[in-house]
């Protein structure tokens, strides 16, 4: 199946056309010159030569790729934390007094946020937020609301 698909890409560039899947009439490829068309073909050839060895490579940079993403998310983490002054239970902050509703509600927001990026990659989220009052939001995945 993936070989197929690399010979269709092939096929494409050879011939010059590949049209738009929503518009059948618009040519994707019909304004590329001769050079970037040879060095697409090699490039096809190549990757069709051992096409595992690109999917390996291509599932070791999401890998990593993930792995970064979620390092940043936690050192975030550790910055809203530091700046609300709020200590690793989350409830008192540095001089013993308990944290406003607020904070906490920003901080769980901040994680909810959070678990829905991790278990929907790829997907499209939006959150709407009343600036006013952060315990309050609205999110949108793809085209649903939550």
């Amino acid at each position: 199946m993936l070989l197929g698909l690399i010979d269709d890409m092939l096929q494409c560039l050879i011939s010059r056309s590949c049209p738009n899947y929503f518009i059948p009439q618009y040519n994707m490829i019909g304004h590329l010159d001769d050079e970037t068309v040879l060095k697409l073909c090699q490039v096809i050839l190549m990757v069709r030569s051992d096409p595992a060895e690109h999917v390996r490579n291509a599932v070791d940079q999401v890998k990593m790729a993930r792995q970064l993403t979620k390092e940043h998310h936690e050192k975030q983490m550790k910055l809203i934390l530091a700046r609300k002054d709020v200590s690793s239970d989350g409830t008192t902050n540095t001089s013993g007094t308990v944290t406003s509703t607020n904070s906490r509600d920003e901080m769980d927001l901040a994680e909810k946020i959070r678990r829905l990026v991790d278990s929907n990659p790829g997907k499209s989220i939006s959150v709407l937020l009343n600036p006013d009052n952060s315990s309050t939001s609205h999110i949108r995945i793809d085209d649903k609301f939550f």
